[in-house]
């Protein structure tokens, strides 16, 4: 029994492992600054256009703030013999409350995308490959590119810019990952709730508990909640990652006083046994 606890354990830390290396990855941010600019009152996009941007304000944009910022992009005006006519932009962070991109052509607005989590934009999910926005050069004015970003959670903006081809290429390689982590964890999942089947062992419950958290927070961290869940389920997910994370947490506790009672640790009038639940609610 005591092996059978070590290799659940094992199971266990290699799973909590790879959730940090994944999400270590997809939250990276880009090396690159971008002109920046703190939102103190409403304002247009189009008014923004004349307004003063400033690259010393990017590192604060990174952070929790209760005010929105704006990021501006500009791209020359090109040729028609030019070979890119058209660039992306790709974001690779996925829990951004309100997140809107505004494409003008000089002082002219062409189009206008929201790709924020609480924000409704993915009517197809087949087609749900992240958060890509195609942008169209101009050949007779210069091109600009607002972003603006509001949330709750920390506004980190991991952008890069990517020619056709490479966003096909970066495309493929995005649904790969997705397809591996989905696939892995289910495959786990399915043969965890196998094996409870056979020994009916009441700890293991926890454990299936931690397996199915594993899966709801790296589809928060890396952006499949859109892909796998209806949009009103990934916007509630993504409003509330701290909940999940939360939850997870105390299961992983749980599973951990089930597997601890066997060697009596920690003792059942110790502290920790009495009131870790009471705690974890509070928390």
């Amino acid at each position: 029994m005591i092996i059978k606890n070590v290799m659940y354990l094992i199971l266990l830390i290699l799973q909590l492992w790879s959730l940090t290396l994944l999400a270590s990855e997809q939250a990276q941010q880009s090396h690159n600054t971008l002109l920046t600019f703190k939102e103190t009152q409403p304002v247009s996009a189009k008014d923004l256009l004349s307004i003063q941007f400033d690259e010393e304000l990017y590192a604060e944009s990174q952070h929790f703030s209760d005010v929105a910022y704006w990021h501006k992009l500009t791209f020359p005006k090109i040729s028609k013999e030019s070979p890119e006519q058209r660039v992306h932009l790709g974001l690779s962070y996925y829990i951004i409350s309100n997140l809107d991109f505004y494409l003008f052509h000089g002082n002219e607005l062409q189009d206008h995308w929201m790709r924020g989590s609480q924000q409704t934009w993915n009517n197809n999910t087949e087609d749900y490959k992240g958060i890509w926005i195609p942008i169209e050069l101009s050949q007779q004015e210069e091109t600009t590119v607002l972003i603006r970003k509001q949330g709750d959670s920390p506004l980190l903006t991991p952008i890069e810019i990517f020619t056709d081809e490479e966003v096909t290429s970066q495309k493929e390689q995005k649904m790969l990952f997705w397809i591996i982590i989905i696939c892995s964890l289910s495959v786990l999942l399915a043969h965890n709730i196998f094996v409870f089947i056979l020994f009916r062992q009441s700890g293991y419950i926890y454990y299936l508990c931690i397996n199915l958290s594993i899966i709801v927070a790296l589809s928060i961290i890396s952006g499949f909640a859109r892909w796998i869940f209806p949009e009103e389920v990934s916007q509630w997910l993504t409003r509330n990652p701290f909940l999940v994370f939360g939850v997870g947490t105390w299961v992983l506790y749980k599973f951990s006083l089930t597997f601890l009672s066997e060697v009596n640790v920690p003792s059942k009038r110790s502290f920790i046994y009495k009131y870790g639940d009471v705690g974890f609610l509070f928390f």
